[in-house]
């Protein structure tokens, strides 16, 4: 395996046991995963920066935190035992997603939080012969039912192109509970964008449309999130240099459990 790609699977299993152990990755400090560590050449030999022993062995400096003994682990192993319950109850997803790209890492709103506004990443057309990429991030805005006060945003991985847009907000103390995406689909010969835009779809019946491009259709609805959306996780496109690019080509996100 490239040594790239290492980097990102570990990266990945990394951010995949922060949401399973209720944390995002800005929750934990280099200092809090390798305690008291200096460089050493042979840190790396199993592709976890803890200290080796004689036998060439991992050597996790043990925790009280149960949170972090996972995630020093996963780092190692490529996977962890997680003895907190998930936070949240299921994940809901679209079938008109695009295909290319790598799913990035979830991101979940801080505990007793849900989502009740978003905001988007837009590139706006690029004319010809520019290469458009549409919309290339989506970001949650969680609050505890007051969209002014209180307010935390997520975000998971987004493509390098565009602005964000001001946040839309479901009225009063409603929430985000379901989503749909306008996708482009595959064109040859042709300048790819796949997702262009999103909506989602308030407690209260209210439908918000992001200020997206127009190429492509919207797919059906997912499923209803009963208690709220809190969490998501991006489908990216990464750059391509000279080659066709699209960013954004998919969205899952993720319903409270309480």
């Amino acid at each position: 395996m490239l040594p790239e790609a290492e980097d990102e699977r570990i990266s990945y299993i990394t951010g995949a046991a922060l949401l399973g152990a209720g944390l995002n990755r800005g929750d934990v400090t280099e200092e809090d995963r390798y305690p008291g560590l200096r460089p050493r050449d042979d840190y790396m030999s199993c592709n976890c920066r803890v200290p080796i022993t004689a036998s060439g062995q991992c050597r996790m400096e043990l925790k009280t935190e149960a949170r972090l003994l996972l995630l020093l682990g996963a780092m190692c192993y490529g996977h962890a035992q997680i003895h907190r319950g998930p936070r949240y109850a299921s994940i809901v997803d679209v079938t008109n997603g695009g295909t290319w790209g790598d799913w990035a890492w979830p991101e979940m709103c801080p505990d007793g939080y849900f989502a009740s506004g978003f905001s988007v990443k837009v590139e706006p057309p690029q004319g010809v012969p520019g290469d458009d990429t549409a919309l290339n991030g989506i970001r949650l805005h969680c609050t505890r039912g007051n969209a002014q006060q209180n307010t935390h945003v997520v975000e998971s991985q987004s493509g390098s192109w565009g602005s964000w847009s001001e946040p839309l907000w479901c009225p009063g103390t409603s929430f985000l509970v379901a989503f749909c995406l306008r996708v482009e689909p595959f064109t040859f010969p042709g300048d790819n964008t796949a997702v262009n835009n999103v909506r989602f779809r308030c407690s209260d019946g209210v439908e918000l449309e992001g200020p997206g491009l127009n190429w492509g259709d919207y797919g059906e609805w997912s499923d209803s999130c009963p208690k709220g959306v809190c969490g998501l996780q991006t489908k990216i496109q990464k750059p391509r240099g000279l080659r066709d690019d699209t960013a954004l080509n998919d969205v899952r996100i993720f319903c409270c459990n309480s």
